[in-house]
């Protein structure tokens, strides 16, 4: 069944649009994201080994490697580039001002590249190699932005990766992509880091994420914009562990995900 067509069935049962009519509207009857995508795209070439992307508006080229699906980087441009798109980040309250952002699973470096120019300091992490050469060429001269080849989690320690462009996930399988998995509080108690922004899509790994979190989110009280979407128990889950950590955080979750009618997005500030 067409996956619209399941999120319309999902909001007539449970009577709910979780969220605006508008976004509803703009995420159920939408073009393609192909087509959203290309009307944000200046120039899209292939060169050297990479995709060559200019979006309009954006200063510098981003450098995705030829060996990443297209489609998915036009997903990602969609969500990353149309507020009402329920994966966008930065609603009102979770907007990056001036911020140190952490950006936990960046992939083609999408996020950062939009919010460069508004952040005070960004450190994305990436685990995945088809990612970081393209991640390395586009931020290397950009003083601001600073790439973790990392995973983040529960524990430091080594970790798998199960490629599957940026729907990889951490396993507990052995797989030819291992990698290392750090902590937030630890990362950010080595480096002086005082985070006061948390973006993340970890497919499914979101609480393990905050799990190594806790004495960050604690103490700094950070914007947090993080997917809820892969696990129909998350947003409750996450919401919970959120607001039991600092009381005083105020929350918004949006979304409809097609398959099993899960939140996508959950934002904290």
């Amino acid at each position: 069944m067409n996956r619209r067509l399941k999120t319309i069935l999902f909001s007539l049962r449970r009577r709910t649009l979780r969220g605006s009519a508008r976004d509803w509207l703009f995420n159920v009857f939408s073009p393609k994201c192909t087509t959203l995508a290309r009307k944000k795209i200046e120039t899209l070439t292939l060169k050297d080994g990479f995709y060559q992307l200019k979006i309009r508006g954006v200063d510098d080229v981003l450098y995705v490697s030829e060996q990443a699906n297209i489609h998915s980087l036009y997903q990602t441009i969609t969500e990353q580039m149309y507020s009402r798109a329920w994966h966008f980040y930065e609603v009102p309250e979770t907007e990056v001002k001036d911020d140190v952002v952490i950006d936990a699973g960046c992939a083609e470096g999408i996020f950062p590249y939009l919010c460069k120019g508004r952040a005070r300091q960004i450190y994305a992490f990436e685990p995945l190699p088809v990612f970081l050469d393209g991640l390395n060429k586009t931020f290397g001269n950009i003083p601001n932005v600073h790439i973790v080849s990392a995973a983040l989690g529960s524990q430091c320690a080594d970790a798998y990766l199960e490629s599957n462009g940026i729907s990889s996930y951490i396993t507990d399988r052995e797989t030819p992509t291992k990698v290392k998995m750090l902590t937030i509080d630890q990362f950010c108690s080595e480096n002086g880091v005082i985070p006061t922004y948390l973006k993340a899509d970890l497919e499914g790994y979101e609480l393990e994420l905050l799990n190594g979190a806790q004495s960050v989110i604690q103490r700094f009280k950070p914007k947090i914009a993080i997917t809820t979407y892969h696990r129909p128990e998350h947003a409750d889950a996450i919401k919970n562990k959120l607001a039991c950590w600092n009381p005083s955080y105020q929350f918004r979750i949006k979304g409809i995900e097609s398959v099993a009618g899960a939140p996508i997005m959950l934002h904290a500030w």
